[in-house]
């Protein structure tokens, strides 16, 4: 109505009358219901130092240091006017990351210096800069200060782009496109979406079957031969499957960078193996990690109207450079009745949740939550965050996005070393021009090149459109096969 591109996964919604929510519509009792839990309560857990040995307290955030860290975060992370990373962007090699740069900044600043030292040397003068007194910028707040910058560079940049530090791209992350307009929630979330959908279309969908070979040598002359490891009741066989038409290989990039990395895998193989530009982007291309630990409590243990937990912590890790490894920074509060929280973890914190038990990971967040929401041991704070107490949980979910084989990550990033949407431009290339003639196509988020609108890398809705636009593209390329023979 106003305008704006409709998402495809609207589209789609529509097409078969599932109800969707648009999160900023405030005409809707959703949106009155979720803007009843808009408050944010954060809390800074400052005083373990990096050894992890001294007596953690949990404060407020002053107003100074959030101010600070805004200012600091601007300038090492962002390509503003203050920016201190922009000119580096095109200087340093390709493959270096925002470790690299960081850590380059510093030596160049303070020369044989510790990183760490460096940062809280810069913090300080941030702070005097924003016109606080020297008297009045005091250890504490520069450790404030530093722990909601750790707190901003995990939020804003690992964990929107699903990557450590020392994974993403320098000079290409933040380069994909992303399409306007508002979010909106599905009803019944995407499964219902697909199984409407699924259940409305006359496809035949096969589930239990894993595919081993994709062959589309000139010996398989009916069509692309599919062989998949079928699942039946207890036993397994393979099946062979014949695409007449051609074949469309969706399968995320996590399970098709070990091709690129050992390329006598058969998991699956393509024969014959795929061109090196092929090969190339699934080498260069990375696939972050982002996982959820959704906790159910017997009771709401939080005060009404919160929506978000947020917790900013000093560095833990062993080494000199002070980001990375934020365990536990930022909770959603799902549901009100049943209570569920939800933390979010990507990066060096997503890496450590996978190799976990479930009671180990339940224990140390609940943890986490009465060290931040309930003051230190004698209670400090419990008055300003009005939590009392923090129960015993019921039940702990957690997905496992890298160790599920069937994805081996959660979406695609820039990571260093790539050439950045040209590598992601090499599957549409590909269809295009060679599609038609080995009867393969490609489609999922990590061939989302932004050349049409809304298809946007690492978005449902981008993954959606590549389906459609590559099931054009072998109808198109068929079309022309038959009107040359």
């Amino acid at each position: 109505p106003d305008g704006a591109l409709l998402n495809p996964m609207t589209a789609l919604a529509a097409r078969y009358e599932v109800p969707t929510t648009a999160r900023k519509d405030g005409n809707t009792p959703e949106f009155r219901r979720r803007k009843r839990r808009s408050e944010d309560i954060k809390r800074v857990v400052i005083g373990s130092g990096r050894s992890g040995d001294g007596a953690a307290q949990s404060v407020a955030p002053s107003r100074q240091a959030e101010n600070a860290s805004k200012m600091l975060y601007k300038q090492l992370c962002e390509s503003g006017r203050d920016s201190l990373i922009a000119p580096l962007k095109h200087s340093l090699p390709l493959e270096s990351t925002f470790k690299d740069c960081l850590v380059k900044i510093a030596k160049e600043e303070m020369p044989g210096k510790p990183v760490a030292e460096w940062l809280e040397e810069r913090v300080k003068k941030t702070l005097i800069a924003a016109g606080n007194p020297i008297k009045m910028v005091t250890q504490q707040l520069i450790a404030e200060t530093i722990a909601l910058l750790r707190y901003r560079v995990y939020w804003l940049l690992e964990n929107y782009e699903g990557c450590r530090l020392d994974q993403c791209s320098l000079r290409h992350t933040y380069s994909g496109t992303i399409l306007p307009g508002k979010n909106v929630d599905v009803a019944g979330g995407y499964g219902m979406l697909l199984q409407t959908a699924a259940t409305t279309l006359p496809i035949d969908i096969r589930c239990g079957h894993r595919v081993l070979s994709i062959d589309r040598s000139s010996s398989s002359e009916r069509g692309v031969v599919v062989v998949c490891a079928a699942k039946e009741g207890g036993s397994v066989s393979e099946k062979r499957f014949i695409a007449r038409l051609g074949c469309i290989v969706a399968l995320p990039l996590g399970v098709l960078q070990p091709i690129a990395s050992n390329p006598g895998v058969r998991d699956p193989a393509f024969v014959p193996p795929l061109p090196e530009a092929l090969m190339g982007a699934f080498d260069r291309l990375g696939m972050c990690l982002m996982d959820k630990i959704e906790i159910l409590f017997p009771s709401r243990w939080w005060p009404n109207g919160t929506g978000s937990l947020t917790i900013a912590t000093e560095s833990r890790i062993a080494d000199d450079f002070p980001f990375g490894d934020m365990p536990w920074a930022h909770w959603i509060v799902e549901e009100d009745d049943p209570p569920i929280l939800v933390c979010y973890a990507t990066g060096a914190f997503a890496e450590r949740i996978e190799t976990m038990a479930d009671e180990a990971i339940e224990w140390e967040g609940v943890e986490a939550l009465r060290l931040a929401f309930l003051g230190d041991r004698s209670g400090k704070g419990s008055n300003i965050t009005r939590i009392a107490s923090i129960p015993d949980p019921v039940k702990t979910h957690v997905t496992r996005w890298r160790s599920d084989p069937f994805a081996r990550g959660s979406w695609t990033f820039f990571k260093a070393g790539t050439r950045g949407i040209k590598d992601v431009r090499s599957f549409q290339k590909f269809n295009k021009e060679q599609g038609g003639e080995e009867r393969l196509f490609f489609a999922g988020e990590h061939t989302c090149d932004g050349s049409v609108d809304g298809l946007d890398i690492g978005t449902v809705h981008g993954a959606y459109l590549s389906g459609t636009l590559a099931a054009n593209e072998l109808l198109v390329q068929n079309r022309k096969n038959v009107a040359n023979t």
